[in-house]
């Protein structure tokens, strides 16, 4: 073997996103998996889709990778490689149409329930566009700077449920609460009832009184009452 495929092949063996098996099916089932996040994304493969490449047997190993194809906007192409005894003996590309796919929020790495998500913890990665409402984020910049609800998984979509906002004010602070009306205001000192974002209308306790009031959250340790 050449020193060209020798390198060629140690680099396969390792790079993410690229699956060796003993047929190709299943060497492109698991490919289309990591592109798609759910298994049995290609059901219908059988020895016509394979043309070109030889047949399983002793010996023979098959690589398939995710590439991007010619025409980039509307594929993505899996490549499936051949190799016996450390040779290359064909290629075959597989197109996966891009129109059922779309880019979510994907987690680079593990991310403990509680921690403030980084941009470095997500990217977005082609997954399988699924019927019915979005369950996963599709912006980077509505999963950065906020929380994880629940430990996220490395690889995996980010969910709408694994995540919440930045709490501006936690249950039990003491808050100041601003009581708008027109032309003046009046600021009085509360107790918070509930957890909430920035935007977030929640209940505080008026210490003094007993009563409890609904405010809508405008900072950290601040709340609004009125217009």
């Amino acid at each position: 073997m050449g020193l060209f495929s020798t390198i060629l092949l140690t680099f396969l063996a390792v790079s993410p996103g690229e699956f060796r098996s003993h047929t190709p099916a299943e060497a492109v089932q698991a490919a289309a998996e990591y592109i798609t996040g759910e298994t049995g994304m290609l059901p219908d493969l059988g020895d016509r889709t394979f043309v070109g490449l030889p047949e399983p047997g002793p010996g023979i190993t098959f690589l398939a990778r995710t590439m991007m194809g010619p025409n980039s906007s509307d594929n993505l192409v899996i490549e499936v490689i051949a190799v016996r005894a450390g040779r290359i003996l064909a290629s075959r590309p597989f197109v996966f149409p891009r129109e059922q796919l779309r880019q979510v929020v994907v987690a680079r790495r593990s991310i403990a329930r509680g921690a403030r998500i980084r941009a470095g913890d997500v990217t977005l990665m082609e997954r399988k566009r699924s019927a019915g409402p979005e369950r996963h984020f599709t912006d980077l910049t509505a999963v950065v700077g906020q929380i994880a609800r629940s430990t996220i998984a490395g690889g995996r979509p980010v969910s709408l449920r694994q995540i919440r906002r930045v709490f501006s004010v936690k249950r039990g602070d003491k808050v100041k609460v601003r009581v708008l009306t027109d032309g003046f205001h009046v600021s009085m000192s509360g107790k918070a009832v509930q957890n909430g974002a920035k935007g977030d209308d929640i209940k505080i306790l008026n210490p003094i009184s007993g009563r409890v009031i609904v405010a809508r959250v405008v900072g950290p340790g601040l709340t609004e009452v009125g217009p």
